[in-house]
């Protein structure tokens, strides 16, 4: 079911949604906004309708078999589940899904899920979600925890840099550099390199980062010095900007850096 909303509802969503970033430019006067019936939530950061599935704009949830996926998933629920939400539709992505801006009253889902810490803002967005996954991060909320997930013990402490995104030819030699600053070494095995994406993962093999050490991951296949082959399907890190993410073994983030 969709209906219009009213108008002075429609100016305090359409100020809201204004922003920068390389999306679809937010509307600057009242837009045919709607309301739809939510009838099930697929995970964190997507849901559907009787007729459609729709995906918040600007965010990306872990999935639902990764640490703090389940949690999103939850968390997202409790907030839209069998309720009429408004959206404001952005953009439609690779999986025929409408992106939008969703709204319970005058409340931006996607600024609270990053904001508390239930998803990772994307690069390409607005600064006002990057602003508050910056603030989730530094206060250690929800998905940045350290006692999440089953975690035990202390969080390893990362470094990210360089990331080489944009190497000569076709980007199939991407590389990051992984460095331990801490005074202990670090176990690698079963930790986990990726993207904001929902897709590009690296799993680490056994390998010691001593302290001060640093250590080489290129998406190549072919191994290239000491660096430690990805062998990725296509190039990873977007050139216009990403989100270079390690997590330990339980999956917790331990190192984060946006570029």
């Amino acid at each position: 079911m969709r209906r219009l909303l009213i108008p002075w509802l429609l100016l305090i969503l359409g100020c809201n949604v204004a922003g920068g970033g390389g999306n679809p430019a937010a509307p600057t006067s009242i837009v045919p906004l709607d309301t739809v019936l939510v009838t099930s939530v697929v995970d964190g950061d997507s849901f559907r309708t009787e007729s459609e599935e729709f995906r918040l704009f600007g965010i990306n949830a872990p999935e639902k078999d990764e640490c703090y996926g389940n949690q999103a998933h939850h968390w997202l629920s409790d907030w839209i589940a069998d309720k009429e939400v408004a959206v404001v539709p952005q953009s439609v992505d690779q999986f025929d899904r409408m992106v939008a801006d969703v709204y319970v009253g005058t409340t931006s889902i996607g600024h609270e899920a990053t904001a508390t810490g239930h998803a990772f803002a994307l690069s390409d967005t607005r600064a006002t979600l990057l602003d508050l996954e910056l603030a989730a991060m530094e206060d250690g909320l929800g998905l940045w925890g350290d006692e999440i997930c089953g975690a035990t013990g202390e969080k390893a402490n990362l470094a990210v840099g360089p990331v080489d995104y944009n190497p000569p030819g076709e980007d199939v030699a991407e590389v990051v550099v992984i460095t331990n600053p801490s005074a202990a070494g670090v176990d690698l095995e079963g930790f986990t390199l990726r993207d904001e994406s929902s897709i590009n993962r690296f799993s680490f093999p056994a390998t010691v980062l001593e302290p001060g050490a640093s250590v080489a991951i290129t998406t190549a296949c072919a191994p290239s010095g000491d660096a430690l082959p990805w062998c990725a399907e296509g190039p990873v890190w977007n050139n216009g900007g990403d989100a270079v993410i390690v997590l330990d073994g339980f999956g917790r983030v331990v190192a984060f850096h946006r570029y």
